[in-house]
């Protein structure tokens, strides 16, 4: 049997067989092959070529325009869009040959196009190409071009739009530059402009139009085969150097709206604060002028989650509302998921408020200062390499130093403080280490006090760091994970007692009003988020969230019993002490399904998991919302 099948093996494999697979030529396709034989066809060592012939003074598509391989004298005349194809080529080098026997000429009248063809010298254009096995030679062919032949098999193109921003209505006449490569080209009637056959990279963009003074320039990726298409506005006058570059449409997130930091500093009555930006939108508000908690109309003050970078914000104003504590020029955008957002925030947060920073900066070093004689403040940014970026940030008061040299007085003081470090890894994964804080602060014992035992301090604050890695493993699937501590602290002491930074010891002893609380509140989360596209319009969405908090807490308290006026004798004091010390642990998770069927339509449904040791319990939340953007 074995030396029957020998014989059956050589034919099969070795022996050519000059034919054709009938079923790859069928009426639809009858495009000219290359005859190869079984062998061939399991280790391929032929490739195709693809291309369009355009008329070199119109970039005009040529229809019927002959196009023959001279060795293999295999021929094909190009369609209506000007194109042709040859498969199956054998691996070699050949010579193109394109002829077209008419040559156009079209001339634009009003809103009308005269098209004049006319006869052209017969002489073919002769292109020498090179097949390799199993690629697609892909091309743009212009006969009698001192340049015939634009080779794009490893080249894209990009075709875009350039926009105003204030009005949205299409800049006509904006030239658009490729910075490495010297070319460019202007945006027509409607905003558009193309160009072909750019090299595989990424590329500088350069946009100017005599509107804006300052040219723009922004980054776009290139790939072999494809069209990127972008949509670029370009700011108000009142910041040229404002754009916007969007790819594609992103899909709206549940309940979600985004608000660049630019556009906040620039509502009237804000003072360049975005934070306070914030309080002028229809939905959000803080109650009053000295409680300064920004929150979500339709929830309670308290109930709203505030995160800076991941990282939990201890409160977003200084005293209620004087000041934001976080700097206004570093702020790339605010998300604010005004209820019914998914599942994977908070355990039982009505509203929450995601603060984003910068992490990228076109210039090596740039800046921004507010000085003032009351609380002056920066922010510095810095390009680490072609991978990496750090900022920093910062407020503080100076008035105590000047007005000190005049007066006699002691003014409440505030300073915060924000950093950050981000470094592309690789092209997978992304690190950035950030720190924050801020404090408020005063004591006017010295100001207020009748003897050596009285005080008038306080001091308020947090102070929170985070460790936060990004990852896109695949296309479909990312993570982002973060570890974070935080700390809010608060210390009042109003009343007859000894210095601030003393226990009360000896509470029997004490006489007079006394008010005294220290609370210490530090946090440790660890929180994980994963993203798995199903399909490109469903996505899993599962993750956890692990935290520890030490927490601990003192008020000493002292005030008069029941009075009695018409006695003599002096009121009694009554003291109360009360000690709070507990380690809070908290576990949650979620698992949900994002599902966005049209454009303006985004849908979430899951369940979320809580325990808490405080109440030994396990908590199971289902969340679904429906959002139209």
């Amino acid at each position: 049997m074995i030396f029957r099948l020998c014989p059956i093996l050589f034919v099969v494999f070795v022996i050519p067989l000059s034919v054709f697979a009938e079923s790859d030529d069928t009426e639809e396709d009858k495009r000219p092959k290359t005859e190869r034989n079984l062998w061939q066809r399991i280790l391929p060592r032929t490739g195709d070529i693809e291309g369009t012939v355009y008329q070199h003074d119109t970039d005009t598509p040529l229809v019927e325009a002959e196009v023959r391989i001279v060795e293999t004298d295999q021929s094909e005349k190009t369609g209506e869009d000007g194109t042709f194809r040859f498969t199956e080529i054998p691996v070699g080098k050949y010579t193109l040959s394109i002829s077209h026997s008419t040559h156009i000429i079209e001339i634009p009248v009003g809103k009308y196009t005269i098209s004049i063809s006319g006869p052209t010298h017969g002489t073919p254009t002769e292109i020498p190409i090179e097949i390799r096995a199993g690629k697609v030679l892909r091309g743009r062919f212009y006969p009698g071009a001192a340049v015939p032949f634009i080779n794009t098999t490893d080249s894209g193109d990009i075709d875009g739009y350039v926009y105003d921003q204030t009005t949205g209505q299409p800049l006509v006449e904006a030239e658009v530059r490729f910075v490495e490569i010297n070319v460019s080209g202007k945006t027509d009637v409607s905003g558009n402009f193309q160009f072909v056959g750019i090299a595989v990279g990424t590329h500088t963009l350069s946009i100017t139009h005599p509107t804006y003074k300052t040219p723009t320039t922004l980054k776009v990726e290139i790939t072999a085969g494809d069209t990127a298409q972008v949509k670029i506005y370009l700011g108000a006058a009142v910041r040229l150097e404002t754009i916007v570059v969007e790819g594609q449409r992103l899909p709206p997130t549940v309940s979600r709206k985004e608000i660049r930091g630019s556009e906040l500093i620039r509502i009237p009555g804000a003072g360049r604060d975005a934070l306070k930006g914030l309080t002028t939108l229809p939905s959000i508000g803080i109650p009053n002028d000295l409680f300064g908690i920004l929150y979500i109309r339709g929830s309670a003050p308290g109930e709203t989650l505030l995160y800076l970078d991941r990282t939990p914000l201890g409160y977003p104003f200084h005293y209620g509302g004087l000041f934001s504590t976080i700097n206004s020029d570093s702020i790339e955008n605010i998300r604010i998921y005004a209820g019914g957002y998914g599942a994977e925030f908070g355990l039982d947060s009505q509203s929450v408020i995601d603060i984003r920073s910068r992490e990228h900066s076109k210039k090596q070093w740039s800046g921004a200062t507010d000085l003032n004689i009351i609380s002056p403040a920066g922010f510095l940014e810095a390009k680490i390499g072609d991978k990496g970026y750090a900022s920093a940030a910062g407020r503080f008061t100076i008035h105590n130093l000047i007005l000190g040299a005049f007066f006699d007085w002691t003014l409440p003081t505030w300073s915060d403080y924000q950093l950050k470090f981000a470094y592309e890894i690789s092209a997978k994964h992304h690190l950035t280490l950030n720190g924050l804080g801020a404090t408020d602060h005063f004591d006017f014992s010295e100001a207020v006090a009748e003897g050596p035992d009285s005080a008038f301090y306080f001091k308020n604050g947090f102070e929170a760091e985070g460790i936060h890695l990004r990852s896109i493993f695949t296309d479909k699937l990312s993570s982002h994970l973060s570890l974070t501590r935080s700390h809010n602290f608060l210390n009042i002491h109003f009343g007859s007692t000894s210095r601030q930074d003393d226990q009360p010891e000896n509470e029997g002893a004490l006489e007079g009003f006394l008010y005294d609380i220290k609370v210490n509140t530090p946090m440790y989360t660890l929180r994980e988020d994963v993203s798995y596209k199903l399909t490109p319009t469903l996505q899993l969405e599962p993750g956890f969230l692990l935290a520890l908090s030490p927490a601990e807490s003192l008020t000493h308290t002292s005030s008069p019993g029941k009075i009695d006026f018409e006695s003599e004798e002096a009121p009694v004091w009554t003291q109360k002490l009360d000690e709070f010390d507990y380690t809070f642990r908290r576990a949650e998770g979620y698992l949900q399904a994002r599902y966005d069927p049209l454009s303006f339509l985004s849908i979430a449904l899951g369940t979320r998991f809580d325990y808490l040791n405080l109440t030994d319990e396990l908590s199971i939340q289902p969340r679904g919302s429906l959002s139209f953007t």
